[in-house]
C-alpha cells in the first residue's frame, strides 16, 4: 500500500513538473537592444524593471536583454536578429528618409529631444544672443536645434566659431570651447558633478519641435510579432507606473545592470527622462507612449527647414499606435 501510494505521488509530482516545464517553453521570446551601454535612460530602465519585477513573465513572454556598443542595434533590428529596440524619432525618419529603411516608432517616450546646450555659468553667457562672438563645440555633426535656436533669437550663425570636440564634456571645462552640444540627461549632471555651475538650454522650451527616445521595430516584425509586441508594451508601461512609485527600489534594479555607474547619476538620468515623457502632454492624454501626428509632422518640418531630412519622407510611415491601442484597450 504504501509502495502504491510512493508511486502515486511520483507520478503527480512528474505531471505536475513537466506542466511546468511546457509552461515556462510556451513563453513567447523576443530579444530588446537597448541602444547603448546599460544606464539610466528611461526606456532601457523600464524594460530592466519589467523584467525583474516579473511583469513580462506575467504577460507569457521572455525577453533577453542585449545592449548596443556602436550602433548595430538598428542593423540587428532590421535584420530580425533583435524583435525592439530604441531609437531617437529623428533617427527613425533620418534612415526611412535616406537609406529607405522601414523602421516604426512603437511608443514615444521622449516627447521632447535628447539635444540641448550648456555654458558654464563663469562666462557670463546669459542668453542664446550672448553666443555671438563665442566658441561652440558639438560631437561629430552640428544638430539642427543650434540652427533652429539660432534663427529663432534672431542670431548670425556667422559669429559664432564651431568646433567639433568629440564627446569628453570636460573640453568646456578646460576652455577650449564656451558651449557645448549635450544630452539633457547626461552632461549637466558631469559637469556639475566637476564642481561647476551651468547654464542650460533645452530647445523645447524656445519652440523647437523636438522628439526623443523611442521603442522601434520594424515593418516585417510588426506584423509577425504584434502580439508578442503587445504584451512587451503591457509590461513595460506597467513598469513605468511603478517605476515612479518605487523610485529608490528602481533605481536599485538598473544598478544591477549597470554596476560601474555612478548612482547619483543614474538618478539624475532617470529624473530627466521622466521628465521628458511628461513634458508637453496635453491634460487629456494620459496614455504614456502614445504618439499623435502634429508631433511627427512638426518634427518633419523643422528637419526638413535645417536641411537635415530629405523632404520625401513619408512621416506617416514611421510611427504607429495599433500596438498600444490594444494595450490601453485592454
Amino acid at each position: 500500500m504504501i509502495f502504491k501510494k510512493l508511486c502515486f505521488l511520483f507520478m503527480i509530482s512528474t505531471i505536475y513538473f513537466a506542466c511546468g516545464i511546457i509552461s515556462d517553453t510556451n513563453h513567447d521570446s523576443i530579444v530588446f537592444m537597448a541602444g547603448y551601454k546599460a544606464q539610466a535612460n528611461l526606456p532601457f530602465a523600464a524594460v530592466y524593471v519589467a523584467k525583474e519585477q516579473g511583469f513580462y513573465s506575467q504577460q507569457g513572454i521572455d525577453v533577453e536583454i542585449r545592449h548596443a556598443s556602436s550602433g548595430e542595434h538598428i542593423p540587428l533590428l532590421l535584420s530580425g536578429k533583435v524583435d525592439i529596440a530604441t531609437a531617437d524619432a529623428s533617427t527613425i525618419l533620418k534612415r526611412n528618409s535616406d537609406l529607405n529603411e522601414s523602421l516604426i516608432a512603437i511608443a514615444l517616450l521622449g516627447r521632447t529631444g535628447q539635444q540641448g546646450f550648456m555654458s558654464l555659468e563663469s562666462s557670463q553667457i546669459k542668453d542664446i544672443k550672448d553666443w555671438e562672438g563665442r566658441s561652440f563645440g558639438y560631437k561629430v555633426s552640428i544638430p539642427p536645434e543650434y540652427f533652429a535656436l539660432l534663427s529663432k533669437e534672431g542670431v548670425d550663425s556667422n559669429q559664432i566659431i564651431p568646433i567639433r570636440v568629440g564627446f569628453d564634456p570636460r573640453i568646456l571645462t578646460e576652455g577650449k570651447v564656451e558651449i557645448l552640444a549635450v544630452y539633457l540627461s547626461n552632461e549637466p549632471n558631469l559637469v556639475k558633478n566637476m564642481g561647476y555651475d551651468v547654464t542650460i538650454w533645452d530647445p523645447s522650451d524656445y519652440g523647437i519641435p523636438t522628439l526623443g527616445l523611442t521603442f522601434v521595430t520594424n515593418d516585417t516584425l510588426l506584423e509577425k510579432k504584434k502580439d508578442t509586441l503587445v504584451k512587451f508594451m503591457a509590461a513595460t508601461i506597467e513598469a513605468i507606473d511603478y517605476i515612479k512609485n518605487n523610485y529608490e527600489y528602481s533605481l536599485d534594479i538598473v544598478m544591477k545592470y549597470a554596476p560601474n555607474q555612478d548612482r547619483s547619476h543614474m538618478s539624475y538620468m532617470l529624473t530627466t527622462e521622466l521628465e521628458a515623457a511628461e513634458k508637453f502632454r496635453p491634460f487629456d492624454q494620459s496614455k504614456l507612449g502614445w504618439m499623435e501626428d502634429y508631433m511627427w509632422e512638426d518634427l518633419v518640418d523643422y528637419l526638413v527647414q535645417y536641411d537635415a531630412l530629405n523632404e520625401s519622407v513619408n512621416y506617416k510611415d514611421s510611427y504607429t499606435n495599433k500596438l498600444l491601442k490594444e494595450v490601453y484597450d485592454r
